[in-house]
């Protein structure tokens, strides 16, 4: 909910600290605009799951950014080969199978078709959002190439006053008197260690998503965003349930059934397909090949 999310960018606003004193004037409204793109991705994604969306349906409409990107770009004059919208549609397909295919591919009734309901049409707001942070972030790191860190900090700050704001629209401005009753409740379960030890289990939580999830990765993001493009960014997202299931087959003994080899297959594919020049792998084939070839040769023995 807002809290969570608030509490989330607060901490990652914490980590830019050093930046702040070095943001340019001119930054500010680009990194406010963005920031705010961001914060509606995440306002989206937050009521589509508390309002019953399943969390792979959410997760999907969220990858769907790998393909509205390209049509971002080709909007300011882009030119953009086959392989974008071809690498687009392998990508979507990968987060389809990834994230829904289990379900359809045991035959389980835990997705089916049915009529979207509100969340879910909340929650194919996500790849708008989602999709608009990146390629505006990729447009203002062209003319801001060194200020990734400074854009970073003024987007995670913008995310979480509006992500403040949104709980206090939605849930109204706590009185005095509540807050003073919750602290009390707080002083109290200091003093059981159960208590204590669970409340410290959910500070860990929350300083790792701060600090990994929300304040890291949006900065490489930043980064990598210039370095290639908002729609090859936005098809690297499609690997992340890939690695997810990967960790989870390795470290919480998770299975790894027909549909996570399948959709990591096309995530991977899709990829290649956007990012791999096949002339520079046939080069490197055969460099490859050459080699191999040169060393088996009796002559050089």
């Amino acid at each position: 909910g807002p809290t969570l999310l608030t509490a989330r960018f607060a901490i990652a606003s914490a980590c830019f600290l050093p930046w702040i004193p070095s943001i340019k004037k001119e930054l500010l409204p680009s990194g406010i605009e963005t920031g705010g793109w961001l914060a509606l991705g995440y306002i989206t994604q937050a009521m589509c799951l508390t309002g019953g969306t399943n969390s792979g349906v959410a997760s999907f409409f969220a990858s769907m950014s790998c393909v509205l990107c390209p049509f971002f770009e080709r909007a300011v004059g882009v030119k953009l080969g086959w392989r974008a919208y071809a690498a687009a549609a392998t990508g979507l397909l990968s987060a389809f199978v990834l994230e829904l295919g289990p379900g359809y591919l045991a035959g389980g009734d835990s997705v089916g078709l049915a009529l979207p309901t509100s969340s879910d049409l909340i929650g194919l707001l996500q790849p708008i959002f989602f999709g608009l942070y990146l390629f505006r972030t990729e447009l203002v790191m062209k003319k801001n190439p060194t200020e990734a860190m400074q854009l970073t900090a003024i987007q995670v700050i913008a995310t979480a006053t509006l992500c403040g704001g949104w709980g206090l629209f939605a849930g109204g401005v706590p009185e005095v008197g509540d807050l003073v009753a919750q602290a009390s409740a707080a002083l109290e379960n200091v003093q059981d260690v159960s208590s204590l030890q669970g409340n410290a289990l959910a500070l860990l939580g929350l300083l790792w998503m701060g600090m990994l999830p929300s304040g890291l990765a949006l900065a490489l993001e930043t980064v990598i965003v210039h370095k290639l493009s908002s729609s090859v960014t936005a098809l690297t997202f499609t690997l992340e349930p890939v690695f997810a299931a990967a960790f989870g087959g390795l470290l919480l003994h998770e299975e790894f059934g027909l549909a996570t080899g399948l959709g990591g297959a096309l995530a991977i594919s899709a990829v290649l397909i956007r990012c791999a020049d096949p002339e520079q792998l046939q080069a490197s084939w055969k460099d490859a090949s050459d080699s191999i070839k040169a060393r088996l040769d009796p002559k050089n023995t």
